[in-house]
């Protein structure tokens, strides 16, 4: 899979949510939400190689696999503030970019 090939439809609460990423921040969180099936309801595990990653962003570093590992380790302290009106209140909904990663280490 190629980067340029990434098709993800955003939607507009999340554009304009307060965050702030690095570029391959944003890259490894478009290419997990690209994997996401938008019928999933359960929030089930989505598995996506390392080899992936470093394909698609046809990355070259020597320290690849400690940068993913720092990376995955920064994304799980990312919040996000989504902006919600509810019973006509504007409100904040804070929620974790991403729960968890999974990440082999051999």
């Amino acid at each position: 899979m190629n980067a340029n090939h990434l098709k993800v439809k955003k939607s507009h609460d999340l554009v304009t949510a307060r965050h702030s990423f690095s570029l391959m921040e944003m890259r490894l969180f478009t290419l997990i939400v690209s994997h996401v099936d938008d019928r999933d309801e359960d929030f089930r595990i989505y598995k996506i190689p390392i080899k992936d990653i470093i394909n698609t962003f046809e990355l070259k570093s020597k320290t690849i696999y400690a940068e993913i590992s720092q990376l995955t380790t920064s994304m799980l302290k990312k919040i996000i503030v989504i902006p919600l009106k509810e019973d006509n209140q504007d409100k904040e909904l804070k929620t974790a970019l991403v729960s968890s990663f999974v990440y082999n280490v051999d």
